[in-house]
């Protein structure tokens, strides 16, 4: 059975100084694919580099969701494979469990029947 999950858009804006802390929460990982990714490979306006991390979207941008509260670090390759897709429960549940261990606000709510 899975979650009762209500998204709700959080007022603010995204500060790039979470990025360390969001990369430290994560294990230096990639949250599709637990690949390890090198800190300094933070390659987040560079779209010819096929190397390195870039932030993800978790809620797709062109859904109308922004950054804040829907962050998550990816490798550049399971980021392009993710594209648009919405994200399933699964990694819904995980994203929730990240944020609340840094104690920041995401961008949905989890209810666990």
């Amino acid at each position: 059975m899975y979650p009762i999950i209500k998204i709700k858009e959080p007022q603010g804006k995204f500060r790039y100084s979470s990025v360390p802390v969001i990369y430290s929460n994560q294990n230096c990982k990639c949250f599709y694919c637990g690949k390890y990714l090198q800190y300094k490979k933070y390659h987040p306006e560079n779209v010819t580099r096929k190397d390195g991390y870039t932030l993800d979207h978790l809620f797709p941008k062109m859904l109308g969701f922004t950054l804040y509260g829907n962050a998550v670090i990816a490798c550049r390759k399971c980021n392009e494979k993710k594209s648009d897709r919405p994200p399933t429960p699964v990694e819904i549940v995980k994203a929730w469990e990240l944020y609340r261990q840094m104690n920041m606000k995401f961008i949905a709510t989890i209810i666990f029947p």
